[in-house]
């Protein structure tokens, strides 16, 4: 399909270009955001759609939802969630709106690290963003003429993002995995895989071994990502075995955030 940028109702600054990886492989690839999104993996079977990482709020959510409505009727059965960082989940309470048979699906570490950590740091962005917000008006008001539009703008998206984080309604996931959990569908076999620690403790793989396509979250992106969570001595080895065990002689076709997508050249 054509790869063209959207935006859906009240979206903000949440913008994705949907590009085609296989037949019924979507990835929506998220355009730099004042608060950033991660990418999504979109994947249509004979009965649903599993939908991989929500991104930082739930408008952005939305309007993969809106997007979604576009490229199929199905509805969404499954939520994957690769790991337990703000921008890979916060949407998640858009999908059990939408669809209420949906499932949200994560390892049991990535569940317990969203529960220990994650809600915590919900109350820390509360917190932190109303300094942000005060540090923009200041800049604004120091700004040049030429500065000042982009200021305005980024406190509108400040302000907006603030007001969507104190009315977070977390969504935890409903199923969660040990080391390994697959999906047989009619038409479609779908490998839910934790290989060992990397960007974080329990960072999910999803595979697709008949189009040879897999999805990687955070731990394989293309520059030098966030360390605060992760473990670099075994970062490198669990890199190199999914390469090996699961890629082989495909190529990494990275995007602007994770979840960057694995492919036959």
């Amino acid at each position: 399909m054509d790869c063209c940028a959207h935006e859906g109702p009240g979206g903000g600054d949440a913008r994705f270009d949907i590009k085609k990886v296989a037949d019924g492989v979507w990835a929506a690839v998220a355009s730099p955001a004042y608060k950033v999104n991660c990418n999504t993996a979109i994947i249509e079977n004979a009965d649903g759609v599993m939908v991989v990482d929500t991104h930082s709020k739930p408008s952005a959510a939305r309007v993969i939802v809106e997007q979604l409505r576009g490229l199929t009727k199905k509805p969404v059965r499954y939520v994957v969630n690769t790991h337990f960082h703000w921008d890979h989940w916060h949407g998640n309470e858009v999908y059990p709106q939408a669809y209420p048979d949906a499932e949200i699906v994560t390892n049991t570490i990535t569940r317990e690290a969203m529960v220990k950590k994650g809600l915590k740091r919900i109350q820390d962005h509360v917190r932190q963003v109303p300094a942000e917000i005060a540090k923009l008006k200041a800049d604004i008001q120091a700004a040049s003429p030429s500065q000042r539009a982009k200021l305005e703008a980024d406190l509108k998206l400040a302000e907006s993002y603030l007001a969507e984080v104190r009315g977070l309604k977390p969504a935890l996931p409903t199923i969660a995995f040990e080391q390994t959990m697959k999906l047989y569908r009619r038409d479609r076999e779908i490998h839910l895989l934790h290989l060992g620690r990397a960007h974080t403790e329990g960072d999910v793989f999803v595979y697709l071994p008949k189009e040879k396509v897999v999805i990687t979250g955070d731990a394989m992106i293309g520059w030098t990502p966030y360390m605060g969570d992760g473990y670099p001595e075994d970062w490198a080895g669990d890199a190199s075995m999914a390469g090996e065990a699961l890629a082989n002689d495909r190529k990494m076709m990275g995007f602007a955030r994770a979840p960057p997508i694995l492919l036959r050249p």
